[in-house]
């Protein structure tokens, strides 16, 4: 009986999320598309990642498909979308999904941008359960429990983060693809990529699905948010750096500001050992920035 409680709580959780949602009107962003979002006024502004948008928005001019692993409300589909390139997008929680595929619509990008409501990671299974709602959902089940306080450096702004919330503990089930299964098949993949990944600790299952993706030639461009330690205790997040670097490509963080900066593989620990998120740029090792 306590089980059903449970599981009602959960769906009248999820239907409370969902019509919140609805009351969240489009506005202009700093990037000159229209985005409806969670009401975070800040991704509507240049405060929001500065520093990977930048690196985005540069490579646009270079890359024929982008490929959104993550997809959220859709502000760098919609991003790809203003600069004309074909884009992909992944997003497996059904409330983003919704405003994912409002946000791309309202932009008139339909015909750049696919979107798939699955989720990309290592199958099998080609079945799990998404832990939480809205834009802090994840596979791993550390999310379930998380409540440390994380500082949170992605809007050019530190603030602290309660990971997990009061949604935590909601969970559903959802389809997971490999990316290798659907982007190597697909009719737009060309020789200019760009992945960017932002899955709340499951980014190594995501690259274990894509290996076929990580040695194409010539190599695409890969940006990954990677969550430190203490954070992803079901996959070490020292594995992602590790596959990266035997798959041929060298890694950058990305700051808020000013140039990424280079980081070799005896320096992972110490970048895991810091208590925030960052995002990380990987290109062909042959490469270096001024080449991009």
């Amino acid at each position: 009986m306590q089980n059903i409680i449970s599981r009602v709580r959960q769906i009248n959780r999820i239907r409370l999320h969902k019509r919140r949602s609805k009351r969240f009107k489009p506005s202009k962003t700093a990037s000159g598309f229209m985005l409806a979002c969670y009401g975070r006024s800040t991704i509507l502004t240049d405060a929001w990642e500065p520093g990977t948008r930048k690196i985005v928005t540069e490579l646009m001019s270079n890359i024929k498909l982008f490929v959104n692993v993550g997809a959220n409300v859709g502000y760098y589909s919609c991003l790809a979308g203003k600069a004309g390139v074909k884009t992909i997008a992944f997003e497996p929680e059904m409330t983003n999904f919704q405003f994912l595929c409002n946000n791309v619509m309202i932009n008139g990008f339909e015909d750049n941008v696919e979107i798939f409501p699955v989720a990309a990671g290592d199958p099998p299974p080609n079945l799990m359960k998404i832990h939480g709602v809205g834009d802090t959902a994840s596979l791993s089940e550390e999310f379930k429990s998380v409540r440390r306080n994380v500082t949170k450096r992605r809007n050019g702004l530190h603030f602290v983060d309660t990971l997990g919330g009061i949604h935590s503990a909601l969970s559903s089930f959802i389809s997971v693809v490999s990316l290798d299964d659907i982007i190597l098949k697909h009719k737009w993949l060309s020789e200019n990529v760009l992945f960017l990944i932002d899955v709340e600790g499951w980014e190594h299952q995501v690259l274990k699905g894509a290996e076929g993706l990580l040695a194409l030639d010539p190599k695409p461009f890969w940006i990954i948010e990677v969550l430190p330690d203490i954070l992803a205790k079901r996959t070490e997040p020292t594995q992602v750096f590790s596959m990266m670097f035997k798959s041929g490509y060298r890694g950058y963080k990305i700051l808020d500001e000013g140039d990424p900066v280079e980081f070799t593989e005896t320096q992972v620990s110490s970048l895991m050992s810091e208590n925030s998120y960052w995002n990380y740029l990987f290109i062909d090792e042959t490469l270096s920035l001024s080449d991009i």
